[in-house]
């Protein structure tokens, strides 16, 4: 189909809205790193390897797309995972139902994980709602809604999670409800506890404790390293507790 052919098509009979739910995360931080990486050659790599991870999202989608269209021959299993990306902001999409959880823990969570233990924090939203998304194009009410989440209401390095999109996680282990009362992606607790997860959790805590002595005289990056600081000893603790228990 040529460009003007396109074109014509989606003046004439543009695709409708799907109804899917919609991760938006962004990178905290990003702008600042790579300005420095101009003329500081240790932000470089942080940044070369952060883009490359991101940017392989869409290849996991595409292979676990693959994965579920074949063993779903008679069970209707298809997951229809769809990533963009652009820069340091990634935008994960997902059909309505019972597999949305695995989805999103397995695929979001662990790309935000990966990215934090590389030094980047991530800030984003999860809704439910209306949208256009396709290897080409992106648009739609429920990226305007998780873009306007992500940038005004989450302030902390978590990926909030609406009341419509709590429907995506069944089995309620996924989300933590913050000292604000809103609920977000609880990636970092561990399915089963274990000596190596926690003291990974610690090794996390020890990365907080180092940026906010770095970042003392700036209120606003401090209040992030708090918060995060606050989370991973919640998220101990729980260990801790499930651990003994």
């Amino acid at each position: 189909m040529t460009p003007e052919e396109r074109l014509r098509q989606a003046r004439e009979s543009p695709t409708p809205y799907e109804e899917r739910y919609v991760a938006l995360v962004d990178v905290l931080g990003w702008s600042e790193i790579v300005n420095r990486s101009v003329s500081d050659p240790t932000a470089m790599p942080p940044v070369a390897e952060a883009a490359e991870m991101i940017s392989m999202a869409r290849d996991w989608a595409e292979r676990t797309n693959a994965i579920s269209r074949d063993i779903s021959v008679g069970q209707g299993l298809d997951l229809d995972v769809r990533v963009s990306h652009f820069s340091d902001t990634f935008v994960f999409s997902l059909p309505i139902g019972t597999t949305a959880e695995v989805v999103l823990m397995g695929m979001v969570g662990q790309l935000c994980i990966n990215l934090l233990e590389r030094g980047h924090y991530t800030r984003g939203a999860i809704v439910r709602g209306l949208v256009r998304h396709t290897a080409d194009v992106l648009y739609g009410p429920s990226i305007i809604e998780a873009h306007q989440l992500e940038s005004r209401v989450a302030k902390y390095p978590r990926i909030l999670v609406t009341p419509e999109a709590e429907g995506a996680f069944e089995f309620g282990t996924a989300l933590r409800t913050d000292f604000d009362g809103l609920k977000h992606l609880d990636f970092l607790r561990p399915y089963k506890p274990s000596a190596q997860q926690i003291a990974w959790l610690e090794s996390l805590r020890d990365m907080a404790d180092r940026r906010a002595a770095a970042d003392a005289g700036h209120l606003d990056r401090l209040a992030k390293h708090w918060w995060f600081r606050g989370y991973v000893n919640e998220t101990l603790k729980r260990a801790g507790e499930e651990t003994t228990g």
